[in-house]
């Protein structure tokens, strides 16, 4: 089931369907950890912050650095006047795309440096 089952007059169903769904996952990986983050939108659009929150946590302990969950967490603390941990939040999930940012850049020019100086050369 998909985030779009997750419409009104379907949440019911599509919380019980999440729910099955993280019988049969196992408990620290990417699939847990968006079937938890699609929980806590759906939570969302009942207006269920503290459900809400207590998914985006479930989600981020399945996949710590999911930067989503966090982005979406500190919306939920925003909107719940936690101002303080939705910076924190927002301070994790920069530093995480940062990092990736710097390992693809680090990557790319290992791999020039890798090169004969000839083909670095021609292909700049």
């Amino acid at each position: 089931m998909t985030l779009t089952a997750c419409t009104p007059g379907r949440l019911r169903e599509a919380l019980g369907t999440y729910e099955q769904a993280l019988t049969f996952t196992p408990g620290k990986c990417s699939e847990r950890a968006l079937i938890h983050s699609n929980r806590a939108a759906c939570y969302l659009k009942e207006g269920k912050l503290p459900e809400t929150l207590k998914q985006r946590g479930a989600a981020l302990a399945a996949e710590p650095g999911y930067e989503r969950a966090l982005v979406r967490r500190a919306r939920a603390y925003e909107m719940a006047g936690r101002l303080d941990l939705a910076l924190a939040d927002l301070d994790v999930a920069v530093k995480a795309r940062a990092r990736q940012t710097f390992a693809v850049c680090n990557s790319s020019v290992q791999q020039r440096l890798r090169m004969p100086i000839g083909a670095r050369i021609s292909s700049d």
